[in-house]
């Protein structure tokens, strides 16, 4: 790519003091950098040619100035907004600014260089991590007064670096080595063009400047500097490993750094895609040592916050997790534990994404040492109750041998009693209450159902109640969130939903949202494996075995109706039998 000079490297009016801190609070110093830095190209990307703001840093004191040119509305509150949470912004006087700031560049016989992707392959060594080698790039500027500019403006962006020297060898063999994807070039001052950079190479170099600026305050190395391992170590697939490349990330710890909303904007990243990587990042997770796994960032969190909808049960169960940390640093410290169980309810219809959530708390519970596994163990009435009087509580004692130290989750729980009250139902009931209390230090149960059913049943056994101290209600997802879950079920599919589609899958989700019995995740799954049932009809079935066939794989509005059996549930006037999972 080639840019004008003169739409990045201009006259900055607009400026602004950042002194960057270690933090207070408990997010890792690379993900604030990282976070922070998308911020601030988020502020960047709304500016017009000609219009920039720009980070530079001067290494020699450690101080940062946030710039923006002529014409771009952009106010400190702004600059807060964007970069404070990794350090101080305050304003500065005229007089400050003359004194502190580069101006210009080239001032004094100063040298410019340019950091830019090279276009050929270059040999890529094992190392400690970009913040190590960013830092060491930063020790070297500062004894020759190196100057670092971040700008961008649009869709552009250049790294600038400004010394009062020839770039000597030390730099050019440090960037080699720690980035040997990018290289140097230096910018003459009547230079029309420059290269210029993608906005995710100037992200990384960017957020790895901070990050290297956030532990140099910290006085530490800070765990930006963690040995990194590359994502060709995860066994992903062709597709999958092609579009975090293209995008420059080549680390499993790079990759933790971006949210699942923001890879989804990668082109050819599809949610299917993104499930891949998330489970492959699950697998390497679970090969470090406890400490590495709660130092970095949860996939089961990240799991949990792609759920769609479901706030309230995710704020819920971040509080219960909460609580589980502190019962492990309890146990690990040898202080006496808080006599608190984890054991829970959920309540909620069919297809609300219960058994999804339990498993998700299951890995969380595994990866804080509470349990051995994070498969749960799913069971339902067939699992617990006898045919004949006598043996059910053997078998309910079977389920939690195999239970143990793990979560048993138990669906439709209020089934072991319907019907049964007083014979085989009060005997399953009875012995669960003394399994979990036999184990209560090595197995977790959740109970999940309707919510008046569940509240009846807890109600049942007073026993029971006093070892369930959470309750997660799940409700019934609105139409909007419906819609999301059908597009995503689409891709997950391998399919498209064309525009006109979409506009009918508002209006069905419409109608279903107003059914308990409908409105919910397995109705829009339903809803899509019927639609690409009619697209095979539609595009396979009138072609013949040898016709040419036109398979784009985008569903249409023709292609979706509600599910037969739905109707014809209505029609009977009867609910949908979904069966057991959640």
């Amino acid at each position: 790519m080639s840019i004008q000079k003169d739409s990045i490297i201009l006259a900055y009016t607009n400026t602004v003091k950042l002194d960057i801190a270690s933090g207070t609070d408990h997010e890792s110093g690379a993900r604030r950098a990282y976070r922070a830095c998308d911020r601030f190209i988020g502020l960047g990307s709304q500016q017009k040619d000609g219009q920039a703001i720009a980070w530079q840093m001067d290494t020699e004191t450690g101080v940062g100035y946030l710039l923006a040119g002529d014409g771009v509305k952009v106010s400190i509150e702004d600059y807060r907004w964007a970069i404070g949470k990794i350090g101080e912004v305050s304003s500065m006087s005229r007089s400050q600014i003359v004194s502190d700031v580069l101006q210009d560049l080239w001032a004094d016989g100063r040298r410019v260089y340019e950091i830019t992707r090279c276009e050929e392959e270059r040999f890529t060594c094992d190392c400690d991590g970009d913040c190590t080698f960013m830092r060491s790039l930063l020790d070297i500027l500062s004894g020759i007064g190196g100057v670092l500019l971040f700008a961008f403006s649009g869709e552009n962006g250049s790294v600038m670096v400004s010394i009062r020297e020839e770039i000597p060898l030390r730099i050019i063999s440090t960037l080699s080595i720690g980035f040997p994807e990018f290289k140097v070039t230096e910018v003459m001052r009547d230079s029309r063009k420059i290269t210029g950079c993608t906005i995710h190479d100037l992200r990384r170099l960017m957020g790895c400047a901070m990050s290297a600026a956030i532990a140099e305050a910290c006085g530490e190395a800070g765990d930006c500097c963690r040995t990194k391992t590359v994502i060709e170590d995860m066994g992903l697939s062709v597709r999958a490993y092609n579009c975090l490349k293209r995008y420059g990330i080549n680390t499993v710890e790079e990759l933790d750094l971006y949210e699942d909303d923001e890879l989804l904007k990668f082109r050819n990243l599809s949610p299917k895609i993104l499930e891949e990587i998330r489970g492959k990042q699950e697998e390497y997770r679970r090969g470090l040592k406890p400490r590495e796994v709660k130092s970095g960032i949860s996939c089961s969190t990240v799991k949990l916050d792609g759920l769609v909808g479901l706030e309230s049960v995710k704020e819920q169960v971040k509080k219960i997790t909460a609580f589980a940390r502190m019962k492990a640093d309890l146990k690990k410290q040898g202080r006496p534990d808080v006599p608190v169980s984890l054991n829970m309810q959920f309540t909620g219809n069919p297809g609300t994404a219960k058994t999804t959530v339990a498993r998700i708390l299951a890995e969380v519970f595994c990866e804080l040492g509470l349990l051995n596994s994070g498969e749960p163990v799913e069971v339902g009435r067939a699992d617990l109750i006898a045919s004949y009087m006598g043996q059910t509580a053997d078998k309910v004692k079977k389920v939690f041998e195999r239970a143990d130290g793990k979560l048993l989750f138990i669906d439709e729980a209020y089934s072991l009693i319907d019907g049964q009250r007083g014979e085989y139902g009060d005997e399953a009931v009875s012995t669960i209450v003394q399994e979990m209390e036999n184990r209560r230090d090595r197995t977790i149960v959740i109970f999940a159902g309707y919510p008046d059913e569940m509240e009846d049943f807890i109600a049942l056994n007073p026993g029971l109640r006093s070892r369930v101290p959470f309750t997660l209600r799940f409700d019934d997802y609105s139409v909007d969130e419906m819609v999301r879950i059908t597009g995503i079920e689409a891709e997950r599919r391998g399919f498209a939903i064309d525009s006109k589609a979409m506009a009918k899958v508002s209006s069905l989700c419409a109608k279903a949202a107003h059914r308990p019995d409908m409105g919910n995740g397995r109705f829009c799954r339903n809803l899509i494996e019927h639609a690409i049932l009619d697209y095979a009809s539609r595009v396979y079935g009138s072609s013949g075995d040898t016709g040419p066939v036109v398979n784009d794989f985008t569903l249409v509005a023709e292609d979706f109706a509600m599910p037969e059996e739905d109707l014809s549930a209505r029609r009977a006037g009867r609910p949908i039998g979904f069966g057991l999972a959640s």
